[in-house]
């Protein structure tokens, strides 16, 4: 473990800069103080209502899931179950009770929808719709299914086209291309001979020649541009110019030989000069723009109509919202390096359509709920604030990192790292816990560690094991292999120091021995890109004793680490295109490894023995070559076989 760990703090120091501690601004609102009295009147009131709501537990614990309230929908009650057969996880469904319903057979299962449609992944990687029988109601042929305004989206890559079906999985129409989601009835079609919008009849409602962006409709407008990165303007859902009338008559124009943006008016006239290297059009009298001329130091303002800034331009990104809310990033030093991602994990104020009230600068994850309401994550809670900025009051106040959409009455999203189905008072009614049945009363609970807005790290618990303390000596094991040496790489000092890092893991148990294996991908904002790297752990569960490659052979065996060595040296010579750094390998007791059917695999991680693309190398070594060096009877090879 210590060299993996030295390996990537190495390729992190090389994007390192100075650590600086970023500090974040804070917007003075410009409301009445007779509105600012009833705000902090309803505020107040708010606040009081936290007490009386279901504020679920955001930390390590795995989340109980209670007993559903009674409203006639028994499918989405159902939880998504997993067990290990054969070697490999597979899912199915069990009741609350924990009597299985619908039998593990599948790659993966989501939690059902209030429809009583559930998506599903076959034992060929597949993705499908079931009933809450079991039955396909939609085929597993699909490399993407989506839910989005009440109907599903399937896309394959076979063909590069869409099938679009409703919540009974009756199929609606077919079109050309990819769409992750419908939004008030209209879908995005970027086909060659059918690009514009298809409504839900699957007619090509509105047609956009050209290659400009097309956004999404909200409120029934919908940004678009003619060109690509060309200016865009509003349209309503029959394709009509809507500058003047939700524009203030200001049409965004570039400028050709500095590729800059500006402002005219209806006679052509030019009321605020190319100045901007990114715009939007003018909506509710405000635009919102970006002075930078490098894309690496954007400065995003607000202006009004005569190209006066209401909001200086020193903020590093902003999110128009489906119920009219605008968020923007925190302040950055003009002369600060500005990863372009980095805004996605800064800082955040809310501010009205009007930009008379706002927040103060304190959430970190803002998404669209729909048309009324926005999601949002302070750090500590997520909640929902309507277009007034006020906490929403059907709606629940959650413990831990949420981004929920609506699924009918029901609340649907990630809450925790973890895909979770809501009622409206904030209770679980549906997870993807990720937990698994080891069997023998043995369950692999998963836990997401939050470390930062831009880090979160996933791995195991044991639960149900009769001897809790060789229990809590397999767990706190994990613990040291999984989270704690990736704790010192989540980086959260501004947009001049922060690394994005994300884990996941699949287990599985043969007789005694738990297998896991870790992937984990860092991300150090700014650089050229991220890397993957793979870790493998090996526990026996009778005995707590983790295991490495050198107890898999004879203890006298010296001859064993130069077979080993030369094998995998020949198939490095053997594959010279790959690129690699090296031209021999040595394997010692302390290489890296990956135990399987009927081999075992040496993995080293991106751009440790070869250049990026070529990802995490992995050379395997069949047991038949290597088995007289095996020591079977030793405690390894018994946990296993």
């Amino acid at each position: 473990m210590n060299r993996f760990i030295r390996s990537l703090i190495c390729i992190l120091l090389i994007f390192a800069l100075s650590l600086n501690l970023f500090a974040c601004g804070r917007i003075v609102e410009t409301s009445e103080d007779d509105e600012m009295e009833e705000e902090e009147t309803r505020s107040k009131e708010n606040n009081t209502r936290k007490d009386d709501v279901n504020i679920i537990n955001g930390d390590d614990d795995p989340v109980v899931v209670p007993d559903p309230a009674e409203d006639g929908q028994e499918a989405i009650f159902l939880q998504p179950y997993a067990r290990v057969e054969d070697g490999r996880i597979v899912y199915g469904y069990a009741d609350p009770s924990g009597n299985i319903v619908i039998e593990p057979v599948f790659l993966d299962a989501q939690p059902f929808f209030k429809c009583g449609l559930a998506i599903v992944t076959d034992v060929n990687g597949k993705m499908g719709l079931i009933d809450k029988t079991g039955k396909y109601v939609v085929d597993p042929e699909w490399n993407d299914v989506s839910y989005s305004d009440g109907v599903f989206i399937c896309y394959t890559y076979d063909g590069r086209y869409s099938n679009v079906y409703d919540e009974k999985g009756t199929f609606l129409f077919m079109f050309n291309g990819y769409a992750s989601k419908m939004t008030e009835g209209y879908v995005q079609c970027y086909d060659r001979d059918n690009r514009g919008y298809i409504d839900m009849n699957g007619n090509l409602a509105i047609r956009r020649d050209g290659d400009g962006a097309m956004g999404d409709f909200v409120d029934g407008i919908a940004a678009v541009a003619d060109k690509y990165l060309g200016p865009a303007y509003f349209i309503d859902k029959n394709g009509n110019d809507l500058t003047n009338s939700v524009s203030s008559g200001l049409r965004m124009y570039k400028d050709e030989e500095s590729g800059l943006f500006g402002y005219k008016n209806e006679k052509g006239e030019i009321v605020i000069p190319a100045a901007f290297s990114d715009a939007t059009p003018f909506l509710n009298g405000y635009a919102i723009v970006n002075v930078s001329e490098d894309y690496y130091y954007m400065k995003y303002g607000v202006i009004d109509t005569s190209g006066k800034f209401l909001l200086e331009p020193e903020h590093c990104g902003y999110t128009r919202l489906s119920n009219g809310l605008v968020a923007l990033g925190e302040k950055v030093s003009a002369d600060v390096f500005l990863p372009y991602d980095y805004y996605s994990f800064s800082r955040k104020a809310l501010f009205t359509s009007d930009f008379s009230k706002s927040t103060d600068w304190i959430y970190y994850d803002v998404t669209d709920f729909d048309s009324e309401n926005a999601c949002v994550y302070d750090g500590e809670n997520t909640y929902f604030l309507d277009r007034n900025l006020y906490s929403t009051g059907d709606l629940p106040i959650l413990r831990g990192k949420g981004s929920f959409y609506p699924d009918n009455d029901l609340l649907r999203g990630e809450y925790n790292g973890k895909l979770t189905v809501l009622d409206r008072k904030g209770a679980v009614i549906s997870q993807a816990s990720g937990n698994v049945d080891l069997g023998g009363g043995i369950v692999a609970g998963k836990q997401v560690k939050i470390l930062t807005p831009a880090a979160k790290i996933a791995y195991p618990a044991l639960t149900g094991m009769k001897d809790k303390s060789l229990q809590d000596r397999i767990n706190s094991l994990i613990v040291d292999e999984m989270l704690k040496p990736y704790e010192q790489l989540a980086t959260f000092y501004g947009p001049e120091d922060t690394t994005y890092v994300d884990s996941d893991y699949s287990l599985s148990r043969k007789k005694d021995l738990l297998m896991i294996d870790q992937s984990l991908y860092s991300y150090y904002l700014g650089a050229a890109h991220g890397n993957g790297f793979r870790n493998t752990v090996y526990i026996d569960i009778a005995t707590g004793v983790q295991y490495g490659i050198k107890d898999l052979f004879r203890e006298d065996d010296r001859e064993i680490w130069n077979l080993l060595s030369a094998r995998v040296t020949a198939d490095l010579r053997a594959n010279e295109e790959i690129g690699y750094f090296v031209d021999s390998l040595e394997i010692t007791p302390d290489s890296f490894f990956a135990l399987y059917e009927d081999s075992i695999g040496f993995y080293y991680g991106q751009d440790e023995i070869a250049g990026y693309a070529a990802g995490i190398v992995e050379f395997k070594v069949p047991f038949s070559e290597i088995y007289d060096h095996i020591d079977t009877e030793g405690a390894f090879w018994k946990s296993f076989n």
